[in-house]
């Protein structure tokens, strides 16, 4: 359910994302026992920050209100940077990516796999690994895209928390296949993707709107 001045935005013909103003948008997702997933869980999203000014010191990409047994990924504002957070009450733990810039678009995804790792990526680049997880999500809060209060000039686009661990190829895949990568890879909107032999590269790439 959208809040504040969140609305739909076309990003390129047929592709679609959630503009939000720096003021008081987010969107809140209905309580769904489907999301209380304690075993593995991949979320992702493609987004696109106008600025990384916000009243608080870590806006929100994705949250769920309450620190026990409970995830977040926040942005640090500077250097600006995708901060994931998961705990339980005082006990918790962080991964963050490289840093980032404004004005330009990323695909970000989260892996967790309980007692096993939790992996970031940034444009499908794994930017940090921890293997120590044992548990992942039990909450009685819904998930919110921002939040009320954590909140920044942003555009958000293709979200999802889907109750498995992808795999890198996975994560690769489901990236070169959304409308926005070959938008922004200059590619028609019916091309169909391939796999191909791929080569890690040290730097994420970044992508200009």
């Amino acid at each position: 359910m959208p809040h504040g001045g969140v609305r739909p935005f076309q990003i390129a013909p047929g592709v679609m994302g959630f503009k939000f103003d720096g003021v008081d948008d987010y969107v809140e997702l209905p309580k769904d026992k489907s999301l209380d997933i304690t075993d593995e869980v991949t979320f992702q999203a493609w987004f696109y920050a106008f600025s990384f000014e916000s009243p608080e010191d870590y806006p929100a990409l994705i949250d769920r209100g309450g620190w026990n047994r409970n995830w977040k990924v926040w942005f640090i504002k500077d250097p600006p940077k995708v901060h994931l957070v998961w705990g339980n009450g005082d006990d918790y733990d962080t991964l963050q990516s490289d840093v980032i810039s404004a004005n330009r678009w990323y695909y970000v995804a989260v892996v967790f796999k309980s007692a096993s790792y939790t992996k970031l990526y940034l444009n499908n680049l794994v930017e940090e690994k921890d293997t120590n997880v044992s548990w992942i999500i039990q909450s009685d809060y819904p998930f919110t895209i921002q939040d009320p209060v954590r909140v920044m000039k942003i555009v958000i686009a293709e979200p999802a928390i889907i109750a498995s661990a992808w795999s890198e190829d996975e994560i690769r895949e489901n990236m070169y296949r959304s409308p926005i990568y070959r938008m922004l890879r200059g590619l028609p909107r019916s091309f169909v993707y391939v796999k191909v032999p791929f080569y890690r590269r040290r730097k994420h790439v970044q992508f200009n709107l």
